[in-house]
C-alpha cells in the first residue's frame, strides 16, 4: 500500500477520535454556553477533525474500492461527498464566516454553513450504509463489526444526536473504524509476506 494511502487511513483514525472528543466537549458547551467561545472552539475542532476523517474516507474508498465493485465505490464516494459537506459546513459556519456580523442571521454565509452541515448529515449515512452493505457481503470477524456499524450509521446517528447531542460522531467513528481495520489488514499482510520463506 502506498504511503499516501497509509497516511490517509491514519489521519482518518485520528480524525474519528478527535471528532468524538470534540463533539463531547461541544455538547457540553452547548448546554452551558450556547454560542460562547468554548462552543465556537469545539465546533472548529469538529470541522478540523472532519477534514481528517474526510482524508481517511478517501483513502478507504481507494484502498477497498476494487474489491467492492462498482456499487461499493459509488456508495463510498457518496459518503466522501457527505463528509466533505460536514467538514465544509462546520468550517464555514465556525471558522470562515463567524466573525463578520453581516454573515450571521438566517440568510448569512454562516447559516449556509449550517445548512451544508445538515445536508452532509443526510448524505453521509446513505453512502456509509451502502458501503457497509457491500463490505458485509465479503466480511468476516472484525470486518463484519465495522460493516455492521456502517450499515447502522443512520439509526446510530439519530440515537446519538437525540440522546447525547452528538451530531455526526457515529459517522466519523464508523469511518475511523474502517480506516483502522484497513491499516491492520495491510500490516498483517506485510507481516505474513516478511515471515514467509
Amino acid at each position: 500500500m502506498p504511503s499516501r494511502l497509509r497516511a490517509g487511513l491514519a489521519f482518518g483514525v485520528v480524525g474519528g477520535v478527535g471528532w468524538f472528543a470534540a463533539d463531547i466537549l461541544r455538547a457540553s458547551a452547548f448546554s452551558r454556553d450556547y454560542g460562547g467561545a468554548e462552543y465556537v472552539l469545539t465546533n472548529r475542532l469538529v470541522g478540523a477533525a472532519g477534514l481528517l476523517v474526510l482524508l481517511g474516507a478517501v483513502a478507504s474508498v481507494i484502498t477497498i474500492g476494487g474489491r467492492l465493485g462498482r456499487p461499493g465505490r459509488l456508495f463510498g464516494w457518496i459518503a466522501v461527498a457527505g463528509l466533505a459537506m460536514l467538514a465544509a459546513g462546520s468550517l464555514a459556519e465556525f471558522v470562515f464566516f463567524i466573525d463578520d456580523p453581516s454573515n450571521l442571521g438566517p440568510d448569512g454565509l454562516a447559516a449556509q454553513g449550517w445548512y451544508t452541515f445538515v445536508y452532509g448529515l443526510l448524505v453521509t449515512p446513505v453512502g456509509l450504509t451502502g458501503l457497509g452493505l457491500q463490505l458485509w457481503r465479503s466480511a468476516a470477524g472484525a470486518e463484519r463489526l465495522v460493516a455492521g456499524w456502517l450499515v447502522a450509521s443512520f439509526p446510530l446517528m439519530i440515537a446519538a444526536g437525540f440522546v447525547l447531542g452528538l451530531l455526526g460522531t457515529t459517522l466519523a467513528v464508523g469511518v475511523s473504524g474502517l480506516c483502522l481495520l484497513l491499516l491492520s489488514e495491510r500490516r498483517n499482510a506485510a507481516q505474513v509476506r516478511s515471515s514467509s520463506p
